[in-house]
């Protein structure tokens, strides 16, 4: 979600460095550069850990956030759908009203 124009754009990959790789390649397409990203991930145990470290080794801005606080946030908002694309969305909300310095 770009948070500046509030355009929702979406691509699923797997888990993995090749996975991230194909999200970076994206967003490229998109006319976002790892260094104009800001990556907002649930730490959830060992599998975040993967895509953390091959987006902040590209150049990408990553925060970890606890995942009941996002999903008490969605709840906050009214949804009550759990899917990729509605967690996603909720997770971008989240991270936009945040301020990570």
């Amino acid at each position: 979600m770009d948070v500046a124009t509030a355009k929702r754009r979406a691509k699923s990959v797997t888990n993995s460095k090749a996975g991230v790789d194909d999200l970076l390649a994206w967003c490229v397409k998109q006319q976002a550069t790892p260094d104009t990203l800001h990556a907002i991930l649930e730490g959830t145990g060992v599998y975040h850990e993967q895509a953390t470290l091959a987006l902040s080794d590209a150049g990408v801005t990553v925060s970890i956030v606890n995942p009941a606080q996002v999903k008490d946030f969605g709840r906050s908002l009214g949804v009550r759908t759990k899917t990729d694309g509605v967690d996603s969305l909720v997770l971008a909300r989240y991270g936009a009203l945040l301020s990570y310095n």
